[in-house]
């Protein structure tokens, strides 16, 4: 769309939800997101929680001091101590050897949530400018004082404008 075009406003009334819901489901139907964003469905979880946590790799213990044993009692701790030590030690090597594998699967959930994430601003995109400002005001309002996501605009514009007698179940 232009700079110059002004966007289709679809939904101004209840009358004319039907229609725009259908569209809706389009959008997001083609963009394979309807299951997260329908507003019959459970609550999804919302986009920014599904960001990947980059992988961390807990400290080197190899830095730890063991205690220097002066009687048998404290000979036999310490070498508990020195044996567990060493499993601490070869669990970070593994860690440190598979780190960049972590780092490369980080990498591939990150763009694919990227992608996933540009999927729900289209549609928003898309809700922002089909919906007059009169029908959104109120719900951008409301969404002020909840968690914003897609399927919570959606659940209140559907609350405030399907019909009763409504057909949007799938």
């Amino acid at each position: 769309m232009s700079s110059s075009d002004k966007p289709t406003i679809i939904l101004k009334d209840s009358t004319t939800w039907p229609f725009w819901f259908s569209q809706l489901k389009y959008e997001a139907n083609f963009r394979g997101i309807w299951n997260e964003i329908d507003p019959d469905a459970k609550d999804a979880q919302p986009i920014y929680e599904q960001e990947p946590k980059i992988p961390t790799i807990r400290p080197d213990p190899g830095d730890l001091i063991l205690p220097v044993a002066t009687t048998p009692d404290e000979q036999t701790n310490t070498e508990t101590l020195t044996r567990r030590h060493d499993q601490l030690i070869s669990a970070y090597e593994q860690e440190v050897k598979n780190y960049p594998n972590k780092i490369n699967e980080f990498c591939m959930l990150t763009a694919l949530h990227g992608a996933k994430a540009t999927k729900f601003q289209h549609v928003q995109s898309w809700i922002m400018t089909t919906v007059s400002y009169d029908v959104m005001a109120p719900i951008m309002i409301r969404l002020s004082t909840e968690p914003h996501t897609v399927q919570a605009m959606i659940r209140l514009l559907k609350k405030d404008l399907a019909p009763i007698d409504s057909n949007t179940h799938n």
